[in-house]
């Protein structure tokens, strides 16, 4: 009888401690900005960061990708005819280069000039990434072209991976793959990193295009931020010529690949802290309570 009263007891303790537990986790994660609270205030912007791949085989095509409107991000293949052109029109245009590395895909893709195979030793990827970055001007970051087969080994990851550390640029995994392990290796070498949220152009077609930019404003508005990819084809142009200027009245501001970075790395440290601080409450309460009903 004892025992059942005490258990009673503190039952009762418990559940107002527990609700007390679940509205500090609420504040919490709304003061970290993982759980959005009306304040009568207008919200920030989300912001989109378009990266623009495959650069540098067709001039005019790659030139219309750097002529879009706003901080479009152009990603530009080594070794090709129009690269360096493009990248030199980029910078003075006001927009970030980055290098789009070849890496060996899955299926046997043949790997493009300045790329990095299975075979590849670490010696020879070093000597073979610096010649990439030398030959490309204001490079400011990095992104794997196909990579499906290498960005799911972790020791070429952590090559590449300590080769940019090293020259302080930025990694964004276009996740052609799911089994990726390049974002996890990236921190790990403390190498500011991110990773594609959509393609822009999988299908090229037109109602399949406007369906991804619209998925891409949803995942901006619902998590802040969102990193699409796309391609130099004159129907993806096109559509971004169009769209780009419109972003501000969907409550989406265009960004760097840069920013969406740091925003996210904010918002991960953030929710590490509610986390450890939620555990650190839960356990201080229940020692309390095993303190009480000993």
């Amino acid at each position: 009888m004892t025992d059942d009263r005490s258990r009673t007891d503190a039952g009762r303790l418990l559940k107002p401690l527990r609700k007390s537990l679940v509205l500090f986790v609420f504040a919490s994660m709304a003061a970290a900005g993982t759980v959005e609270i009306s304040s009568g205030h207008e919200p920030s912007p989300a912001i989109m960061a378009i990266i623009i791949d495959d650069l540098g085989h067709r001039y005019l095509d790659g030139l219309r990708a750097v002529q879009l409107p706003g901080q479009v991000t152009c990603s530009v293949l080594p070794k090709t005819p129009f690269g360096r052109k493009l990248a030199i029109r980029a910078n003075e245009l006001g927009k970030q280069v980055m290098l789009h590395l070849p890496l060996a895909a899955e299926f046997g893709e043949e790997l493009e000039a300045g790329g990095i195979s299975l075979d590849t030793g670490q010696q020879a990827m070093q000597r073979i990434v610096a010649d990439d970055l030398d030959w490309l001007p204001f490079v400011a970051g990095v992104n794997n072209h196909r990579g499906s087969l290498l960005t799911r080994h972790p020791g070429h990851m952590r090559w590449l991976m300590g080769i940019l550390a090293s020259r302080d640029l930025f990694f964004v995994d276009s996740r052609t793959t799911p089994h990726t392990v390049a974002i996890q290796l990236a921190r790990e070498q403390a190498v500011s990193a991110t990773e594609r949220d959509i393609f822009l152009d999988h299908e090229l077609n037109e109602d399949a295009i406007r369906q991804a930019l619209a998925q891409a404003i949803d995942m901006a508005l619902q998590k802040g931020s969102v990193v699409v990819i796309a391609h130099p084809h004159p129907l993806t142009m096109e559509i971004l010529e169009e769209v780009i200027p419109a972003l501000p009245l969907q409550g989406i501001r265009l960004s760097s690949v840069p920013e969406v970075i740091r925003y996210r790395e904010r918002h991960r440290s953030a929710r590490r802290q509610t986390l450890a601080e939620a555990a650190r409450e839960l356990a201080g309460r229940d020692a309390y309570i095993q303190s009480a009903n000993p």
